[in-house]
């Protein structure tokens, strides 16, 4: 019983020359009073060395507990000195992988060749953008011209339309021209084959009062006409020109 005492008296100063003073070792002062103090009787000393070794197991376990340990590990003999555990991991050596070299390489030219067409893409988008615009502004111009040139045309089929008109107007002018000088001939045809002096008296008359009226009422019917064409065809084109927004 004594060697158990001394061996715990020197457990326990081990310990407290390993751990610093803390609330561990008031617990282990208290734990050794109480062997001593059931240690003196010999009739207990079963239940006593029973009760130390319960004791001395905490003991164990609460040191385990305090330097991180697990209670349940091999414990070194006390008299031993303590062997780091801490073991340098061994350097890997770097061994090239090819199948990893040339799946890289493969991804490099794939990107490499990735990036030059799309440079090439968007240079070729740029010029069909160009194109787009020019054909864009010369479709415009090309509106521009077709809206002039159906302007152009309703114009010339207006006035196509007028001197048309103006024609048959002189046809018209014509023919009542034509049919004037049949009657004043045929008048003085009539007029001829009276007797010299009803003859002479009837021509002598006509000289004097020529009939000017009727060319002087044709040549203001026929401008008339020409003006009345004129703003008829001027109207047309200044609606034609506004439905095209040309003016406004």
């Amino acid at each position: 019983m004594k060697i158990e005492v001394a061996t715990l008296k020197t457990f326990i100063a081990a310990e407290k020359d390993k751990e610093p003073q803390d609330t561990g070792e008031s617990e282990l002062s208290s734990k050794f009073d109480f062997f001593q103090s059931t240690s003196g009787t010999p009739s207990r000393q079963s239940a006593a060395k029973s009760e130390v070794e319960a004791r001395h197991e905490e003991l164990r376990q609460l040191v385990a507990l305090r330097q991180g340990d697990s209670p349940f590990r091999r414990r070194t003999p006390l008299n031993s000195p303590a062997k780091s555990t801490t073991t340098k991991p061994l350097p890997v050596p770097s061994i090239p992988n090819p199948s990893l070299t040339q799946f890289t390489d493969n991804v490099e030219s794939l990107l490499f060749q990735a990036d030059r067409d799309l440079k090439r893409t968007l240079t070729s988008q740029e010029g069909v953008q160009g194109d787009l615009d020019a054909l864009t502004a010369e479709l415009q111009n090309k509106d521009t011209e077709i809206v002039t040139l159906k302007t152009e045309l309703n114009s010339s089929g207006v006035q196509t339309k007028c001197l048309k008109n103006m024609m048959d107007g002189v046809d018209l002018q014509n023919g009542e021209t034509l049919k004037l000088f049949n009657e004043e001939l045929s008048r003085l045809f009539d007029k001829a084959n009276l007797p010299d002096d009803e003859a002479r008296q009837a021509l002598g008359v006509e000289v004097v009062e020529p009939k000017v009226a009727p060319n002087e009422l044709q040549k203001e019917n026929r401008s008339l006409k020409i003006k009345l064409a004129e703003m008829e065809l001027e109207k047309e084109r200044g609606a034609l020109l506004r439905v095209h927004g040309l003016i406004p």
